[in-house]
């Protein structure tokens, strides 16, 4: 092994600073993407209008809105205790198959404030036109279900899953 000594690059101190600040960005990215519970492909932003099916899209939230919307519906889920009973057995199947789910995502303003409306449902359900088009389906169980995240306030409401058919 061969160690060269060279004080030319980390003597100053603004540098050192810099390459500190960039190494933690790098990691703080590489533990965000790490905790993707949903992989990137299956995230969809819905942005067309026309759909007669589902909430209106009164603005688009961006991916890394919508990256911070599914960890904090991750922690709601894991985390929060007041459930009626019944939503408790639901809450655990759905954490137990998050990765198996893709989820839309239409931004929505309730007085005032702008919501995520999240609405997942399972990969393999193969249901068309998913990329444009809201999936609305009766029943289904804990393979359908919908959230809001507010972004302002930086909680999850609105918790919603589908019936048994």
């Amino acid at each position: 092994m061969i160690f060269l000594k060279t004080n030319a690059c980390f003597s100053d101190k603004k540098m050192n600073k810099k390459i500190l600040v960039s190494l933690v960005l790098f990691f703080i990215s590489l533990n965000a993407l790490a905790g993707q519970v949903i992989p990137r492909e299956y995230q969809i932003i819905l942005t067309d209008n026309s759909q007669s099916w589902g909430p209106k899209i009164e603005w688009i939230p961006t991916e890394p809105q919508t990256s911070l919307a599914l960890k904090r519906i991750e922690q709601y889920l894991k985390t929060n205790n007041t459930f009626p009973s019944d939503f408790e057995e639901q809450k655990k199947t759905i954490l137990k198959s998050l990765s198996k789910y893709s989820v839309q995502f239409v931004g929505i303003v309730v007085d005032g404030r702008k919501l995520i409306h999240c609405n997942f449902f399972p990969r393999s359900a193969n249901l068309k036109d998913v990329r444009n088009t809201y999936v609305f389906v009766f029943d289904g169980g804990t393979s359908f279900w919908r959230i809001d995240y507010d972004i302002e306030r930086d909680s999850c409401l609105n918790f919603e899953v589908n019936g048994e058919g």
